[in-house]
């Protein structure tokens, strides 16, 4: 059975980071409220595989797997679940019973589909949802491998949750697969942005990421009207790292991350020798503007004043290595400046504000390296944490305390943590993919405060 828990973040979460990069005592005048729902009873082993944060903040959608009540194999129906962020209650649920093929059980076997991976995204109105679902066998005899893959794309009204139309991607269901990485709409609602990349299974059983990984991706532009395909554009030796459309619906910025700008990847796998990232216009998918970022770019935003704010993307964990924000000018390409925290990289994660007033990113710290307790090269994740920026400034405003213990789940586990941040920024939610976990609702510090001293 479902239920609802509310945490008191102020004793739970610190949130002023001094300008050493210490984590002081909670500051309450900066402190990052938080707010749990707990989707999952402790015993019902659910699974939630993506969630999706309305943009005043008031709806938290959740797309999640719910056992049967014998606990036993197989169906777990795909669930659409709507919670009040406010009184942290759920108002409307869905089962969309099993989406591309048979029902699903866990855990997988090779008859069975199971999900490989969830998207999902509120319309900028709130008016409407668009989900993204990939299902995939497994073939788990000799080496893990993907087949008969089935990638959908619908669109759900936010109230009800009755399904308004279908979008057919029409990809292939046989190695090598490919499915939506990301999905973006426009300002307006009008148009959805999807990028496809190549579909690993090393993602789903940790080994980190491979060649195939970067054999290439495709951008799509569809009509959310009509389901129609306006244009696509294709990207060799590349894979998707993200997407973002200009506040003014007139340009995309698309992210390419390569082996080209990974020691380890680039002795092993074709080079792309393009830049990594691309302004491009949104009607045509013309390429206005590129830039060679320097490293793995992967999360991408716009701010409203003609600046495009870049992040790396670890597809594998290792030390920090300093790794900021930077931001461009997307008409000239030129750096104009970086916002990071010291002896942190930020990675994986960044958000930003409607009004580009503040910015949020991941600043989780890993290790990897030779252990002296264990005589072996380990990989670890040590923490995971989220900082916030005044965005035009720079000035740190928070950061939370290790966000794991929350989790519940084991830290040698692949953690995969996400974001969402209100379009107002009064509020971001925060969801572990693929896990038994609860939602974290956090309350931001308003820019107008000013960074911490």
């Amino acid at each position: 059975m479902l239920r609802v828990a509310r945490t008191n973040a102020a004793a739970f979460l610190g949130a002023l980071i001094a300008a050493a990069g210490g984590l002081p005592p909670t500051d309450d005048a900066h402190s990052l409220a938080v707010r749990s729902i707990e989707a999952y009873d402790s015993m019902a082993r659910g699974y939630l595989h993506a969630a999706a944060f309305s943009p005043d903040g008031r709806r938290v959608a959740a797309l999640a797997t719910l056992p049967p009540a014998n606990f036993g194999r197989g169906p777990y129906p795909l669930t659409l679940q709507v919670w009040d962020a406010v009184a942290l209650g759920m108002v409307a649920s869905r089962d969309l019973g099993v989406v591309g093929g048979p029902a699903r059980t866990w855990p997988p076997d090779e008859q069975d589909f199971s999900p490989y991976q969830c998207l999902l995204s509120y319309a900028p109105d709130g008016s409407f949802l668009v989900m993204a679902d990939v299902n995939a066998r497994f073939r788990t005899s000799a080496v893990f491998s993907l087949y008969d893959v089935t990638a959908h794309l619908r669109v759900i009204s936010a109230g009800d949750l009755r399904d308004l139309r279908s979008i057919e991607l029409d990809l292939p269901r046989y190695p090598p697969a490919y499915g939506p990485a990301q999905i973006q709409l426009s300002p307006a609602g009008d148009r959805l942005a999807v990028a496809i990349s190549p579909l690993s299974v090393v993602s789903v059983v940790g080994l980190g990421a491979n060649c195939q990984d970067f054999q290439g991706t495709e951008l799509r532009v569809y009509d959310v009207k009509t389901g129609g395909l306006a244009w696509n554009a294709a990207f060799k030796n590349a894979r998707s790292g993200g997407v973002a459309w200009s506040p003014d619906g007139l340009k995309l910025a698309l992210t390419l991350p390569s082996t080209r700008g990974d020691k380890w990847f680039s002795t092993l796998c074709p080079q792309h020798n393009a830049d990594n990232l691309l302004i491009l216009e949104s009607s045509s998918g013309r390429v206005l503007t590129s830039v060679n970022t320097g490293d793995l770019p992967g999360p991408v935003c716009f701010g409203p004043h003609g600046q495009v704010f870049t992040a790396p993307f670890h597809f594998y964990i290792r030390s920090s290595k300093g790794e900021q924000v930077k931001v461009w000018n997307a008409q000239t390409g030129a750096l104009e400046h970086t916002i990071g925290l010291r002896g942190r990289d930020v990675h994986n994660m960044i958000a930003l504000s409607r009004d580009g007033r503040l910015l949020v990113g991941y600043v989780g710290k890993e290790k990897s390296g030779f252990s002296l307790r264990v005589l072996e090269d380990v990989q670890e994740i040590v923490d995971q944490r989220i900082a916030v920026w005044d965005a035009g400034t720079g000035g740190l405003l928070g950061v939370s305390q290790d966000l794991i213990p929350m989790s519940g789940l084991w830290r040698g586990k692949e953690l995969k943590l996400r974001m969402h941040l209100a379009a107002d920024g009064r509020s971001l939610l925060a969801n572990w993919d693929d896990a038994h976990a609860p939602l974290l609702l956090f309350d931001l510090p308003d820019t107008r405060i000013g960074p911490a001293r």
